[in-house]
């Protein structure tokens, strides 16, 4: 990639040269500072982004979310797929409706005790409705996102600050903040956000799995600032559905 920008440099400049010779230089100059900014940004747009947790003092971090944020949350415009938040995790689960015969069901060896059917996973049953001899049923299936041996810092009675490894001591930052039934994750794009994320007292350029990256190592105030910046630029929204 930077060879590719090499190359698109030198024939830029080369133009540039040429077209001097008629064009007003004002224009000419405001091609270069519009041409640098595109470059400069675009280099950016293909590098990682990382953050480390050894600035975030230990005495922040919580043991469990408050009780009112525990349940499932729907997410929003996805059909059949929840956000659990757990007292000290979070976990996606995907439901996948499906229906079955009732005697297709029994010649299968499942069985039907009170509102659950058995014999298949998960082994705890699966709830169940039927309606002209028909089973209708539920599967989901469960993906961790911020596991219990995990951290997280509550930021105040709004947020908590979500810090989800990525291997190698490095993390990604995302905020989980809360009004009445509505549930948003914040996170970062760094390609946009450079000039803020510059302002980290500790900055550095490494390479990672083959590509470079950018890892800062913010203290808790950092962050906060950050957050106040509206660095966590990106969104996903959830609306609360039950109690866990």
């Amino acid at each position: 990639m930077d060879t590719f920008f090499n190359i698109l440099k030198l024939e830029f400049m080369k133009n540039l040269i040429f077209w001097s010779k008629f064009v007003d230089m004002r224009l000419i100059a405001l091609l270069l500072t519009v041409f640098f900014i595109v470059e400069f940004s675009a280099q950016d747009e293909n590098t990682s982004f990382y953050l480390k947790k050894n600035n975030i003092e230990t005495n922040h971090y919580a043991q469990n979310f408050d009780s009112e944020w525990i349940g499932y949350y729907d997410v929003e415009d996805k059909d059949y797929r929840q956000l659990i938040i757990a007292a000290d995790s979070i976990s996606f689960r995907f439901g996948s409706p499906f229906s079955i015969s009732k005697q297709a069901a029994l010649s299968k060896g499942f069985t039907f005790d009170g509102e659950k059917m058995y014999g298949m996973a998960p082994y705890n049953g699966l709830y169940y409705t039927e309606e002209n001899d028909t089973i209708y049923a539920m599967y989901y299936q469960y993906d961790t996102y911020l596991s219990s041996n995990s951290n997280f810092v509550k930021l105040d009675n709004n947020s908590y600050l979500l810090m989800l490894p990525e291997g190698n001591d490095l993390y990604s930052f995302e905020v989980l903040f809360k009004s009445g039934n509505s549930l948003s994750i914040y996170s970062i794009d760094h390609s946009i956000e450079m000039d803020k994320i510059r302002k980290f007292t500790t900055l550095e350029k490494q390479v990672v799995d083959g590509f470079d990256a950018y890892i800062a190592s913010p203290t808790l105030e950092e962050v906060k600032r950050f957050l106040a910046q509206k660095g966590f630029n990106e969104s996903r929204y959830y609306r609360f559905n039950t109690k866990l």
